[in-house]
């Protein structure tokens, strides 16, 4: 999986964002339920993938499925909505991708996330923390020094 987010992140550097969509859970109530559950990005002139949290809660996974909602029955379900206007990636839109970074955690190589960081001066995080999607410009709060390790990606 290192791989593919390495080489995602090197192919949208010096591009921007062009979409972002986040599949949302939905439960009895009408209103949608926190944190994303994934999140599909694309670059101008790449292909769209989606990010998502591994199910054992702890490592980023990241494939070209398709964006779609899902029907649950009685459990609820899941909606896709834009995210372009939704904070962090608000203040990024329209500034290339100036380079990335995936965090693993101490003692092991998983990928648990990864950072955009944009000409602008933006970042964007989006961690898999225990088990949620964060997506925020800062680590969550409750990260302790020496939890998460920062793996710059640059080209060879």
């Amino acid at each position: 999986m290192t791989i593919a987010i390495v080489n995602w992140l090197l192919g949208a550097q010096g591009r921007c964002v062009e979409q972002v969509q986040g599949e949302f859970y939905v439960g009895c109530q009408p209103a949608v339920d926190g944190a994303p559950i994934s999140i599909w990005v694309q670059f101008a002139g790449t292909r769209r993938v989606r990010l998502f949290g591994k199910p054992d809660g702890w490592g980023m996974g990241l494939d070209e499925a398709v964006p779609t909602g899902s029907d649950m029955g009685p459990a609820g379900r899941t909606v896709l909505i834009g995210m372009a206007e939704m904070r962090p990636f608000l203040e990024c839109m329209g500034s290339p991708l100036q380079g990335g970074a995936f965090f693993t955690s101490a003692g092991s190589s998983e990928p648990v996330g990864l950072r955009l960081s944009f000409e602008s001066g933006g970042r964007i995080l989006i961690l898999n923390w225990g088990d949620e999607l964060i997506v925020d410009s800062r680590p969550p709060r409750d990260a302790a020094p020496g939890d998460l390790v920062v793996c710059p990606v640059e080209e060879p």
